[in-house]
């Protein structure tokens, strides 16, 4: 899984770090990559008994050379990949080839919101490229009670029907914790989203313990993550970039 925005401050680490948390916690074996200077993810990481994890920035790495310095532990579960902000765009394609899963998080302001626009864009012309079956998930971060924005940026993001919205992370000093106390977050914040989270990647938790999802319960995700013509991609995120250009000016 990579966690991607170019745009620095949108929660890529806080959300990896809790993620990485959860899925410790359902018993999955999980290795972190962080590829952010900050190295946030990894400072934590390093700290916790269950988790491998290295610091490897792949952007300046040829294409060839990524096969052989990418090296993962055959018994992971999952790997999650921190990437950093403010890169080439010339390297999503890249972090694009490592990844079977993408999260966007995106803050609920109209800043964040125009920022990444032409993300998405750029995700849609790299996925046409490598032709591989990528699937993309945008998680609404920092979102406070009673916040208009919220629901308005949720809005916007449906308009992209082949990319899943899974939902909202609150904006709560308690995901911040791990950071500090450098242990696996155990806090009981936002149940719904990482339920879905879990069901996107096709496993569940029943009482404590984990399941893997039948296909037929996760018809309605997938169906909104095939592999749609490129065309009609193209042609949904310039209908949300002229619905956000009215909405700018007014």
């Amino acid at each position: 899984m990579l966690v991607l925005n170019l745009k620095g401050g949108v929660g890529k680490s806080t959300f990896t770090v809790n993620l990485a948390s959860k899925l410790c916690t359902a018993q999955h074996c999980v290795e972190l990559i962080d590829s952010d200077k900050q190295v946030s993810s990894h400072s934590w990481a390093k700290e916790i008994e269950q988790i491998e994890t290295q610091q490897l920035n792949i952007s300046f790495r040829g294409y060839s050379d990524i096969a052989s310095s990418v090296k993962v532990s055959k018994n992971c579960d999952f790997i999650i990949i921190d990437s950093p902000a403010n890169f080439d765009d010339n390297h999503i394609k890249k972090y694009l080839m490592l990844a079977d899963f993408v999260v966007v998080p995106i803050q609920p302001s109209p800043v964040d919101l125009h920022a990444t626009l032409p993300l998405i864009e750029k995700i849609m012309v790299n996925l046409s490229l490598i032709k591989k079956n990528v699937q993309v998930g945008f998680i609404i971060n920092r979102c406070s009670e009673g916040n208009p924005q919220v629901k308005k940026v949720r809005d916007l993001l449906d308009h992209f029907q082949q990319y899943q919205t899974l939902g909202l992370m609150t904006d709560s000093y308690l995901y911040q914790e791990p950071f500090q106390n450098k242990t696996i977050s155990k806090i009981s914040l936002d149940e719904p989203l990482w339920n879905n989270i879990f069901r996107w990647l096709g496993i569940s938790i029943v009482d404590n313990k984990v399941a893997h999802l039948p296909v037929k319960l996760n018809t309605q995700i997938e169906s909104k993550i095939q592999n749609p013509h490129h065309r009609s991609n193209i042609s949904r995120w310039r209908t949300v970039q002229k619905k956000w250009q009215i909405k700018k000016r007014t």
